[in-house]
């Protein structure tokens, strides 16, 4: 019979790790988000790609929730339907 276990330090590597992420506060993205832009200013580095079509300049949050909604595949129109409620706006 065979079976299948860990070997020794892949559990003590584990448990290191368990202890280092456990030390961590939770954060919202967010305050990640945030925190990162005042130290590195990178959301000044996203221009839209079409500025002459653009209504306004893009603020920080609305840049962030697009950056989230892409990152987890819901997309800018998703957004902008739950925002307002009505896809034709």
């Amino acid at each position: 019979m065979l079976s299948l276990r860990k070997p020794k330090a892949d559990r003590d590597e584990a448990a290191l790790q368990d202890a280092f992420y456990g030390k961590l506060a939770v954060q919202g993205i967010a305050d990640v988000f945030h925190f990162v832009n005042a130290q590195s200013g990178f959301l000044s580095a996203l221009t839209p790609l079409q500025p002459r079509y653009a209504k306004k300049i893009a603020d920080d949050d609305s840049l962030m929730a697009v950056i989230v909604a892409r990152g987890i595949g819901y997309g800018h129109a998703g957004i902008a339907i739950d925002r307002h409620g009505d896809p034709s706006w």
